[in-house]
């Protein structure tokens, strides 16, 4: 055995050929493979093959190297694309440019040239085809652009790799593009035959894994005294490529030997290359049956609902008992059975097992606690009574001094006292309950009750209560029908009404307390003040109320506002409800009142451009409801303080306030700004810039303080007009291209704010 190989024969190589979009035959047509003979049958894993092309060689390769076997174990092949161990295919693949590609598997011939795999700096990929998969990459490699819709994905994508540059995986992960490296052909990063970086290396080294041994491992099932044969299992090694052999048998794909009878054996691993390792496994002989258990049984009784049994064959340390075949205990004594049908197993050391069945009997019936009802004495009635009424039945007896039993369920005239009542079953079981005869009552005291109770005219009243048990309501002191339900005071009217209210208690009234309600009536007097405020957050008006000492509130604060003087502030435009509450001591009132607020807004409008100094200028004010002008700012402009329109000469940028009032007197200012133009209408070209992207003189522009727009037009040195454009600058491009440096002419037509027209040409130097 040697090392682990992988078949190259038939293997596919390939450049673009149209698998990752595209159309046509792709960058080269044709593609080359591995020739189908024993040379490429076994090539070790981690082994490195360089093809190269003999008419343009890579100085590094020995001129005329050729190494196509690895007969020095050196795990490098070096092939020049004319090698006859080669073949190369002029026929494209069936579909080249779809996802259904299928390369063909006749009209191979030997190599003449590099041309099938021609490579394009721009753009292009390498892929390597599996002969069992011919439709399919096993693993591509592409560059320098993006894969068409629906074309088949690549296992790695790279951006340009460009002329004079190499791609070359710098570790082991072969499948990712981060992996792959853009370098410098011909330089350190490139020595053919070899790994590329030291992680690289490793990879690859770790592959070149010598086989011509392995450990094999077996597990065995032992026979048992059920099953007399034993099975062998190689737990080690398995999977695909492995076959297993017994005693020198055939060889077979299972690695299980089953129904092996008790002996030695040797188990026989050999692997896809036909090396082969060993081990020893022994099947031992099947164990014998412990006796069959014999047991006492002690059956529940009165009031135990489980029994235990006791074993008493076979016993020692060697055997485990269980009545349920799932947890066996050493313990011959196994308790708290409850009743039913069970297999008693005993198992001894080697696991082998005898049983035998048992019934566990039910517990004798215990009846249940005995229920009863009582008769407790009363004022007229001295003794008591007790009448069971559960269990019953013809077999049952009763008694409530533990020793006099009788059939009947009725124990009349009994003293004060407890007593315990007994039921007893035909089998002797019993149960017992406590009870108690009370001693003979007395009249009770009257209720405990709150009086007076104070209520005002129309608030919710509440049902009465009082401290007792079975209370009876009575509307007289004396005499009538009481009712268990407790009266709702009416507060519809001003006045005072008695209730009456008594409690029983084993079976005695008590006398009648009285409960005293009083009804009162308090009213607040209206609010009077202004109905209206402003919106300016500092209009206020006053509102009152003739009872005094009473709270103010407001339903919507963010409308108004009230003080505890009663003072309303004006928020926003809206309404909200006030609320005046107070108390007389005994009852609360409130009442509402409701305040509008309302907002006036003035506007001002004017130039909204610049103008130029000692312009005459139209300032209108305007607002949605009538209203008076107070004032203008500065004064000094405005002769007029009255006016709704103003007209006036500007001679330098002004802030301009007009203040004014609405019927109602609510208040507002508006502002605007006159922007005045300076006199300064000198303009700024400069004599180069640099489009590099840098944020600095990026964009080639006319600069001025008073340039209302401008128009560019550029040329190049043969007078081709290369860009155009109004108010916008050159940033270097024609047609989406970058320029390159060197001077070239401008024309710019520039209006100034004030009207005035500025031509001016010249040349400005592009810099990179």
């Amino acid at each position: 055995c040697t090392d682990s190989t992988l078949d190259l024969r038939n293997w596919i190589f390939d450049d673009h050929n149209g698998w990752y979009g595209g159309s046509g035959t792709g960058i080269a047509a044709g593609h080359l493979r591995f020739k189908n003979i024993t040379e490429w049958e076994a090539v070790p894993y981690g082994s490195i093959i360089l093809i190269y092309n003999s008419a343009d060689r890579n100085l590094k390769i020995p001129a005329g190297s050729d190494d196509p076997t690895d007969a020095n174990n050196d795990y490098v092949y070096v092939l020049p694309i004319t090698s006859t161990l080669l073949e190369q295919n002029l026929n494209e693949p069936v579909s080249p440019s779809t996802p259904t590609f299928v390369y063909p598997t006749t009209g191979y011939v030997a190599t003449t040239d590099w041309v099938p795999m021609g490579l394009a700096n721009g753009g292009d990929a390498v892929i390597t085809v599996n002969p069992n998969n011919l439709s399919s990459a096993s693993h591509s490699v592409v560059f320098g652009f993006t894969p068409a819709g629906g074309a088949q994905v690549p296992s790695v994508s790279k951006g340009a790799v460009g002329a004079g540059a190499n791609l070359y995986l710098s570790d082991d992960r072969y499948n990712t593009a981060a992996a792959w490296t853009i370098g410098v052909a011909g330089s350190s990063e490139e020595t053919p035959g070899e790994g590329n970086t030291a992680l690289n290396i490793a990879w690859i080294n770790s592959m070149r894994v010598q086989t011509n041994s392995f450990t094999v491992t077996t597990s065995v099932i032992q026979p048992t005294c059920s099953v007399p044969t034993g099975e062998i299992t190689v737990t080690s090694p398995n999977g695909a490529g492995y076959t297993y052999s017994l005693n020198g048998g055939t060889f077979q794909a299972s690695p299980t030997f089953a129904g092996l009878v008790p002996g030695d054996y040797t188990v026989t691993v050999k692997d896809a290359g036909g090396c082969e390792s060993t081990a020893n496994a022994t099947v031992t002989t099947a164990p014998g049956a412990p006796p069959v258990p014999v047991f006492t049984i002690t059956h529940p009784v009165c009031n135990t609902s489980r029994g235990e049994i006791r074993i008493t064959s076979p016993l020692g340390a060697n055997y485990t008992y269980s009545i349920n075949g799932t947890f066996f205990d050493p313990n011959p004594l196994i308790q708290s059975i409850a009743p039913g049908d069970y297999t008693l197993t005993v198992r001894d050391a080697s696991g082998c097992e005898s049983s035998a069945t048992f019934t566990m009997n039910p517990a004798p019936p215990t009846p249940s606690s005995p229920a009863f009802t009582v008769v407790q004495p009363t004022c007229a009635s001295t003794t008591g009574q007790i009448t069971i009424t559960d269990p019953l039945g013809a077999d049952l007896t009763y008694s409530i001094d533990g020793t006099n039993f009788q059939a009947g369920t009725v124990f009349s005239n009994l003293a004060p006292g407890d007593y315990t009542v007994t039921v007893t079953n035909s089998s002797g079981c019993t149960n017992t309950s406590a009870a108690t005869i009370n001693a003979v009552p007395t009249q009770p005291a009257a209720p405990g009750v709150t009086s007076p109770i104070n209520y005002c005219t129309g608030e919710t009243a509440t049902a009465l209560s009082a401290t007792g048990a079975n209370l009876l309501w009575y509307t007289a002191a004396t005499g009538g029908t009481g009712t268990s339900t407790a009266p709702v005071p009416s507060t519809t009217a001003a006045g005072t009404t008695s209730y009456f209210v008594s409690q029983t208690v084993n079976g005695c009234e008590s006398p009648r307390a009285e409960i005293i309600v009083n009804v009162a009536d308090f009213t607040l007097p209206a609010i009077t003040g202004n109905n209206t405020v402003c919106a300016s957050g500092n209009s206020t008006t006053t509102l009152a109320n003739t009872f005094a000492g009473g709270t103010w509130s407001s339903s919507n604060t963010s409308v108004a506002t009230i003080d505890a003087a009663g003072v309303v502030t004006g928020i926003s435009e809206g309404t909200s409800t006030i609320t005046y509450s107070a108390s007389n001591g005994t009852c609360s009132a409130s009442v509402t009142f409701t305040i509008t607020v309302t907002s006036f807004d003035l506007a001002i409008a004017g130039p909204t451009t610049p103008v130029n100094a000692g312009s005459q200028v139209t300032l209108t004010t305007s607002s949605t409801v009538p209203y008076t002008v107070s004032s203008w700012t500065p004064t000094i402009l405005f002769a007029n303080q009255t006016l709704t329109a103003q007209t006036v000469a500007i001679s330098q940028t002004t802030d301009i306030a007009v203040s004014g009032a609405d019927a109602s007197g609510c208040t507002d200012t508006a502002r605007i700004t006159v922007t005045v133009i300076p006199a300064d209408e000198e303009i700024f070209v400069p004599g180069a810039f640099s489009p590099n992207n840098d944020g600095l003189n990026d964009v080639f522009l006319v600069y001025g303080n008073a340039i209302r727009s401008f128009e560019m037009n550029v040329f190049n040195q043969w007078g081709e007009l290369i860009f155009r454009g109004t108010d916008k600058g050159w940033d270097g491009k024609h047609k989406g291209k970058l320029q390159p440096s060197g001077v070239y002419v401008y024309v710019l037509k520039v209006t100034m704010i004030s009207g005035k027209v500025i031509d001016k040409k010249g040349a400005v130097n592009l810099v990179r």
